[in-house]
Protein backbone atom coordinates (compact mmCIF):
# COMPACT_ATOMS: atom_id res chain seq x y z
CA UNK A 1 0.00 0.00 0.00
CA UNK A 2 3.10 2.48 0.35
CA UNK A 3 3.18 3.26 -3.40
CA UNK A 4 -0.38 2.79 -4.02
CA UNK A 5 -1.94 5.78 -5.61
CA UNK A 6 -5.84 6.25 -4.59
CA UNK A 7 -8.25 8.15 -6.95
CA UNK A 8 -10.10 10.75 -4.55
CA UNK A 9 -11.94 13.84 -4.94
CA UNK A 10 -10.95 15.48 -1.36
CA UNK A 11 -11.22 19.66 -0.55
CA UNK A 12 -7.59 20.70 0.59
CA UNK A 13 -6.56 24.16 2.35
CA UNK A 14 -2.95 24.72 1.62
CA UNK A 15 -0.66 27.39 3.29
CA UNK A 16 3.35 27.89 3.14
CA UNK A 17 5.53 30.69 3.33
CA UNK A 18 4.03 33.65 0.99
CA UNK A 19 0.92 31.63 -0.40
CA UNK A 20 -2.47 30.65 0.64
CA UNK A 21 -5.10 28.51 -1.31
CA UNK A 22 -7.46 26.01 -1.80
CA UNK A 23 -7.25 23.15 -4.25
CA UNK A 24 -8.53 19.20 -5.16
CA UNK A 25 -6.87 16.25 -4.33
CA UNK A 26 -7.02 14.16 -7.05
CA UNK A 27 -4.92 11.00 -6.25
CA UNK A 28 -3.80 10.23 -2.72
CA UNK A 29 -0.65 8.13 -1.21
CA UNK A 30 1.41 7.24 1.63
CA UNK A 31 4.12 9.39 -0.21
CA UNK A 32 2.26 12.33 -1.62
CA UNK A 33 -0.55 13.75 -3.63
CA UNK A 34 -1.42 15.16 -6.91
CA UNK A 35 -3.80 18.60 -6.17
CA UNK A 36 -5.26 20.56 -8.56
CA UNK A 37 -5.40 24.52 -7.69
CA UNK A 38 -5.35 27.54 -9.16
CA UNK A 39 -3.26 29.12 -7.38
CA UNK A 40 0.16 29.77 -8.56
CA UNK A 41 3.23 27.28 -6.61
CA UNK A 42 6.61 27.11 -6.68
CA UNK A 43 8.61 23.62 -7.44
CA UNK A 44 10.37 22.85 -4.37
CA UNK A 45 7.80 25.11 -1.97
CA UNK A 46 7.02 23.94 1.22
CA UNK A 47 2.93 23.57 2.45
CA UNK A 48 1.05 22.87 5.34
CA UNK A 49 -2.01 20.81 3.86
CA UNK A 50 -5.26 20.29 5.44
CA UNK A 51 -7.07 17.50 3.81
CA UNK A 52 -10.95 17.48 4.79
CA UNK A 53 -10.87 14.04 4.87
CA UNK A 54 -14.44 12.10 4.19
CA UNK A 55 -15.20 9.75 7.58
CA UNK A 56 -12.51 11.37 9.62
CA UNK A 57 -13.23 12.37 13.01
CA UNK A 58 -11.30 15.83 12.39
CA UNK A 59 -9.14 17.50 9.08
CA UNK A 60 -5.94 15.84 8.15
CA UNK A 61 -2.85 18.20 8.34
CA UNK A 62 0.40 17.32 6.52
CA UNK A 63 3.25 19.01 5.34
CA UNK A 64 4.20 18.51 2.13
CA UNK A 65 6.71 20.18 -0.71
CA UNK A 66 5.95 20.88 -4.33
CA UNK A 67 7.40 18.03 -6.26
CA UNK A 68 6.14 18.86 -9.84
CA UNK A 69 3.98 21.46 -11.62
CA UNK A 70 1.86 20.64 -14.88
CA UNK A 71 -0.63 23.24 -15.36
CA UNK A 72 -2.73 23.73 -12.53
CA UNK A 73 -1.79 20.23 -11.35
CA UNK A 74 0.64 19.89 -8.57
CA UNK A 75 2.32 16.81 -7.24
CA UNK A 76 3.43 16.96 -3.56
CA UNK A 77 5.40 14.53 -1.53
CA UNK A 78 4.63 14.59 2.13
CA UNK A 79 7.44 15.34 4.63
CA UNK A 80 8.14 13.88 8.02
CA UNK A 81 4.26 12.85 9.51
CA UNK A 82 3.31 13.06 13.46
CA UNK A 83 2.32 9.40 14.61
CA UNK A 84 -1.72 10.82 14.52
CA UNK A 85 -1.26 12.02 11.09
CA UNK A 86 0.63 8.85 10.00
CA UNK A 87 -2.10 6.58 11.59
CA UNK A 88 -5.19 8.78 10.07
CA UNK A 89 -3.61 8.49 6.47
CA UNK A 90 -2.67 5.03 7.03
CA UNK A 91 -6.76 4.19 8.29
CA UNK A 92 -8.01 6.45 5.38
CA UNK A 93 -5.96 4.82 2.63
CA UNK A 94 -6.65 1.10 4.04
CA UNK A 95 -10.76 2.06 3.78
CA UNK A 96 -10.49 3.02 0.32
CA UNK A 97 -8.48 -0.10 -0.76
CA UNK A 98 -10.79 -2.73 1.18
CA UNK A 99 -13.54 -0.82 -0.93
CA UNK A 100 -12.15 -1.43 -4.16
CA UNK A 101 -11.30 -4.75 -3.15
CA UNK A 102 -14.79 -5.69 -1.80
CA UNK A 103 -15.99 -4.09 -5.43
CA UNK A 104 -13.92 -5.92 -7.64
CA UNK A 105 -15.05 -9.19 -5.56
CA UNK A 106 -18.78 -8.44 -6.30
CA UNK A 107 -18.43 -7.64 -9.74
Amino acid sequence: MLSDRFRVYIDVHFSGQNVEGMGIVRNLAMRGALIETQVPLKTGEELDLVLMVPDQTGPLGLPAAVRWIRGHRVGVEFLKMDVEAFQQLTGYLFGIQSAEESHRKAA
